[in-house]
């Protein structure tokens, strides 16, 4: 019998690893079970924030580009209101040259402002191009000319641009007709 105990004590110890090593086993296996856990947790956190971080991008390329939107609406009526009002002034100023009977230098001093602010309205416009200029340039009237049939045209082709490009209404355009036409 002595072999058997023999046998035993050599099979205890070996028994004795074995199960440690499953308890080991086991809880090596719990803790890999726990970092998967917390490993999708965290993967599901990852989307969330990358979700989040998406939206946030695009509500400001919106924001940006309402604020773009915006801001060019209101330079367009800005500029819209501005150009009325100037020519409204340049009306005036051509009502006010109509009515010298004789040229002086309050008269010249109103043609020059009224032909440098035709210049700002309409740049490219030939009658506006070195107006004023020098003292050599000026040809002195003793009367002012009344303005040839091409000025109407011209200035009806004018203001149907500004009507085209939104900065007059249709009514301002209609009344600026009738008034160029003598309606």
């Amino acid at each position: 019998m002595t072999d058997k105990s023999e046998k035993k004590d050599e099979k205890a110890p070996e028994q004795q690893e074995v199960k440690e090593a499953k308890k080991e086993n086991k809880g090596q296996k719990k803790e890999i079970d726990e970092l998967k856990a917390r490993l999708e947790e965290e993967k599901e956190n990852s989307a969330k924030m990358l979700d989040m971080a998406k939206r946030l991008q695009a509500d400001f390329e919106n924001y940006r580009k309402r604020t773009e939107r915006e801001s060019e609406e209101y330079r367009k009526y800005a500029t819209k209101d501005l150009v009325s009002e100037l020519i409204n002034v340049a009306d005036d100023l051509e009502r006010a040259l109509a009515s010298v009977k004789e040229e002086d230098a309050l008269s010249t001093g109103v043609r020059a402002v009224r032909g440098n602010l035709m210049k700002i309205l309409d740049p490219s416009a030939p009658e506006h191009r070195n107006v004023g200029g020098t003292d050599s340039e000026k040809q002195p009237q003793t009367r002012p000319q009344p303005a040839p049939q091409t000025d109407t045209v011209t200035e009806l082709k004018r203001y149907k641009e500004l009507l085209d490009a939104g900065i007059l209404s249709e009514e301002e355009f209609t009344a600026k007709k009738k008034q160029l036409l003598g309606i």
